[in-house]
């Protein structure tokens, strides 16, 4: 089961592609045939980051069973540089990709529910990623909806926003 973690700069959240769900579809199909590994079986978990050191755009954290077709070599000349590839054809402009394999036979894993129902990113069941993130010493504020479009938030003449405490 190969566990992927992308964590997203603010630059690559509002202007890249990798802040819309169909992008995120896409990727995750390409993660898919890159590991040989049906829907369902590959988790793509991505997270939005405020500060990241060293400054990249997309750094991508891989964990995935050591099998025989996941070798070192194939791994760093058959799997990954099409990955990175894509996501520089996607306007990010400095990456990382970070790959560990484990041994299976140390790892158990449970499922529940019907996985298949939910395995595309789209508009139901996720928010766009182009939401914005602001600081201040107290609060957290959070654009709940800035698609570019110029639509107004719900019951509001400018954007709405929630405040979470910190």
């Amino acid at each position: 089961m190969p566990l992927v973690t992308l964590f997203l700069s603010p630059r690559a959240i509002s202007q890249t592609p990798l802040g819309q769900p169909r992008t995120l579809n896409a990727l995750e199909s390409l993660l898919r045939q890159q590991f040989a590994v049906p829907r369902g079986v590959l988790q793509l978990n991505v997270v939005p980051t405020l500060y990241q050191t060293p400054h990249v755009d997309v750094y991508m954290s891989v964990r995935c069973k050591d099998t025989e077709k996941r070798t070192s070599e194939r791994l760093d000349k058959d799997i990954l540089p099409p990955i990175a590839s894509w996501l520089k054809e996607h306007d990010t402009t400095v990456g990382m990709i970070r790959l560990e394999k484990y041994d299976g036979s140390v790892g158990a894993a449970v499922q529940w529910g019907n996985l298949d129902a939910q395995s595309q990113v789209d508009g139901a069941n996720v928010e766009d990623l182009t939401g914005k993130v602001q600081f201040d010493r107290n609060n957290v504020s959070r654009v709940v909806r800035d698609d570019g479009s110029g639509a107004k938030s719900e019951g509001s003449d400018s954007q709405q926003v929630e405040k979470v405490k910190t």
